[in-house]
């Protein structure tokens, strides 16, 4: 090879490296995304059982009228959300998702970038991915009787009602102590990202349903939510794998795949949980 064809090649090299540069950097900064499957949200489609959740805009009402919001607001919004007995009509000032037809079967996503709530529900193009709120609900059926808690963590904010008795709850920071008190059988604020904190205490019977909720909540960035069980005498000791205790995830149907952590994210919150997927406690109704 001649030098005019060598600086040819040579000049096709850089370019390739450039490229590969770029989008490297595309993709750590969030811009360039990689794609996740709609089911880290919930299921779609007609016949599918589960939770059902409704996607909110905090920063809008429903008209889609700008409505400016704080952290210390969408904690404010909560806390009565929370107080008045999760009523839905005070998340019903807010903007939300005109189709409500994701059913979640159970809570693990891995920490992805925030946009991919709204992008789940179809309002991608209506929200920016900030101050969002997801509420499911819907009813749950013990498969068999037994005691247990929930344990869980929640990238900005996760809480579960069971039995209309608020029992889970699990957020990043709570400075101004507005939602930790109502809470009171919770486990106080857990520091260390890497742990499960755990709930209260719950007493179910085989074959009886109870109604439940859960909230997922989010200011922006990236995100990420993990919901296991805790019996008190499980039927066999939870596996230890790494010194972590393997909890059953929450399942309200088994043979759903788990997500995957979206390789350009920072994993210093934690990338995933380990869990066991091979136990149910619960099934949809």
């Amino acid at each position: 090879m001649d030098w005019k064809g060598r600086k040819i090649l040579i000049r096709l090299l850089l370019f390739i490296i450039f490229v590969v540069l770029y989008v490297m950097l595309l993709v750590d900064s969030g811009v360039l995304r990689i794609k996740v499957p709609k089911k880290a949200f919930g299921l779609e489609g007609k016949g599918q059982m589960g939770l059902t959740g409704k996607f909110y805009d905090l920063k809008q009402t429903p008209g889609r009228i700008g409505s400016p919001i704080s952290l210390d607001g969408e904690h404010r919004v909560l806390k009565e959300f929370f107080e008045k007995g999760w009523d839905a009509s005070l998340l019903d000032r807010h903007y939300f998702s005109p189709v409500n037809s994701l059913k979640a079967t159970q809570f693990y996503i891995p920490i992805m970038h925030s946009v991919e709530a709204p992008e789940a529900f179809k309002v991608k193009k209506d929200v920016l991915p900030s101050y969002w709120v997801i509420h499911y609900k819907g009813t749950v059926t013990a498969s068999k009787t037994t005691r247990f808690r929930f344990r869980g963590r929640g990238d900005n904010i996760m809480a579960v009602r069971f039995n209309n008795r608020n029992v889970f709850f699990n957020m990043l920071q709570d400075p101004n102590e507005l939602l930790y008190p109502l809470f009171p059988d919770n486990q106080p604020l857990v520091s260390d990202r890497s742990i499960m904190s755990y709930g209260a205490w719950i007493d179910v019977k085989k074959g009886e349903s109870y109604p439940m909720e859960v909230i997922l909540s989010d200011y922006g960035g990236s995100t990420s939510f993990f919901l296991c069980i805790e019996e008190e005498k499980p039927d066999s000791p939870y596996r230890i794998v790494n010194n972590q205790t393997l909890y059953p995830l929450f399942q309200l149907k088994k043979g759903v795949p788990l997500e995957k952590h979206q390789d350009s994210m920072d994993l210093s919150s934690g990338a995933a949980v380990p869990v066991d997927t091979n136990q149910n406690v619960f099934e949809a109704k």
